[in-house]
């Protein structure tokens, strides 16, 4: 995925404050929530689209079908089978990179939404995990995350949300 990371050990107690000279709120806010919208209408659009290829006639009952699908990914999985039937064999190696890629933005979206964002420092690092090592101390898993980060991802969203309605539409069509 890219991001920096690094592991900060917990000594005894974790006295973690947020850098008063550095304001997340201000920083963040404004990427954090556009990021949220728009992995929202991505997930929105591979929900759409998978009703439709369930049952053209009505969105009912494909929706009804996924909702019990909660993971995204399961979603994302489900989409690929079928679509990838579907498609000219020199397109099925760019679907399957943009799985691979819808998988990776899943993942960034956990970290986002798990990040402690309050404890953010200037050198744009925050906490996201807490794990124990292989001694069994428990460490911080803090990522390195730029708004340029945020934005670059948004970015992709937005292009991959017209890869997929191409694909559907060429499916539908039958090319």
């Amino acid at each position: 995925m890219n991001l920096k990371t690094e592991k900060e050990i917990l000594e005894q107690y974790d006295y973690a404050m947020e850098d008063e000279t550095f304001n997340p709120y201000d920083y963040y806010s404004y990427h954090i929530g556009l990021f949220l919208i728009t992995f929202s209408e991505l997930e929105h659009s591979i929900e759409t689209h998978l009703s439709e290829l369930i049952n053209q006639g009505s969105h009912q009952p494909g929706f009804s079908t996924i909702q019990f699908i909660k993971d995204f990914k399961n979603k994302t999985f489900l989409l690929m089978k079928y679509i990838l039937p579907g498609i000219e064999d020199n397109k099925k190696e760019r679907l399957k990179s943009i799985h691979k890629e819808l998988n990776e933005l899943y993942e960034f979206r956990n970290i986002v939404c798990h990040a402690k964002w309050y404890l953010a420092k200037k050198d744009n690092s925050v906490r996201v995990k807490i794990e124990s090592n292989k001694d069994g101390w428990v460490e911080f898993k803090n990522y390195y995350i730029t708004k340029r980060d945020i934005s670059k991802r948004i970015t992709r969203i937005k292009k991959i949300i017209l890869i997929i309605d191409d694909f559907i539409e060429n499916l539908f069509q039958g090319h």
